[in-house]
């Protein structure tokens, strides 16, 4: 009987050993699994911060392509009706503005959308 007492006390002593170390390891656990959580909020903050961020600058782009664009077709009509009242003309310098203005508004939205070109600087 004696050996089986002692049996006994080994494993009472193991197991309050082992749930010493459980409570130990839940407690990393636990630690980790926060600090874990938090850096996930980080990382989609910083996703999302981003994503707003290139949102905003396509944003800025259209708009600038529409303020080029509508520009260069309102500013060029008036010159030519403004030449045509100097000139007394009809309105030839009105129609030939017009067409310049919408030339000059495709290019520079062209120009907006293909980005800047030249020769690139090696990395």
């Amino acid at each position: 009987m004696a050996k089986g007492r002692k049996e006994t006390e080994d494993r009472s002593a193991a197991d309050r050993d082992l749930g010493r170390d459980d409570a130990s390891l839940q407690a990393r656990l636990d630690r980790l699994s926060n600090a874990l959580e938090r850096r996930q909020q980080q990382s989609a903050n910083e996703a999302g911060g981003e994503a707003q961020r290139q949102s905003f600058a396509a944003a800025n782009l259209g708009l600038r392509a529409l303020i080029e664009f509508v520009t260069a077709i309102v500013v060029a009509p008036l010159i030519g009706w403004q030449i045509d009242t100097w000139l007394k003309t009809g309105p030839i310098f009105l129609i030939i503005f017009l067409m310049l203005g919408m030339a000059a508004g495709l290019l520079n939205v062209y120009r907006i959308a293909v980005g800047p070109t030249g020769p690139r600087e090696p990395k």
